[in-house]
């Protein structure tokens, strides 16, 4: 199990969540380790599952490459994936952002963040989908080390926590 799984079970199961949201899904590889980890959570996960051109990875800008990824067989393999757990996940193929007004607030208890990594994408997510977070509850996002995602955490917290797998997080109030 990858380092950033643990971390997510770890949170959930220590303050014993049981509504989550991951923006950013991709081949549900963190998606479905919670699903089987933690039987009582729900998971509602989004994805715009949209090729994107540019570099395969550039940590500085948060910009990564998926076209030479099909992402509609992607998320439609994920899609099929989710029919095993019945009603304990849901997945929207949508931008993150332009989700957030979909979902009641206090909806969640963790919503973590692994779509946009541009600090402008982060940003945005953090300020969409904060209010989406019952109080108490947690923020988290992957890829901590990234220059943009810590542009991103500066810009909006005076402090954050961070766990293993390179994840960052903090309680909301």
């Amino acid at each position: 199990m990858s380092e950033r799984a643990a971390s997510l079970i770890k949170l959930v199961q220590l303050h014993k969540l049981k509504r989550m949201c991951e923006l950013g899904v991709f081949k549900g590889d963190t998606f479905f380790k919670m699903l089987d980890a933690v039987p009582t959570l729900y998971v509602c996960g989004i994805d715009a599952y949209q090729q994107i051109l540019g570099p395969k990875q550039d940590k500085e800008t948060g910009l990564a490459s998926y076209a030479d990824h099909d992402m509609s067989a992607i998320h439609a393999d994920v899609l099929m994936r989710t029919l095993k757990y019945g009603r304990r996940c849901g997945l929207l193929r949508c931008d993150t952002a332009e989700a957030a007004p979909h979902f009641p607030d206090a909806q969640f208890d963790l919503v973590f963040i692994d779509a946009d990594h541009s600090t402008e994408g982060v940003l945005r997510d953090i300020r969409a989908w904060t209010r989406k977070i019952r109080v108490g509850g947690i923020i988290c996002g992957h890829d901590a080390d990234w220059p943009s995602v810590q542009r991103a955490l500066a810009t909006e917290y005076k402090s954050h926590n961070l766990m293993p797998g390179n994840i960052w997080w903090r309680y909301v109030r």
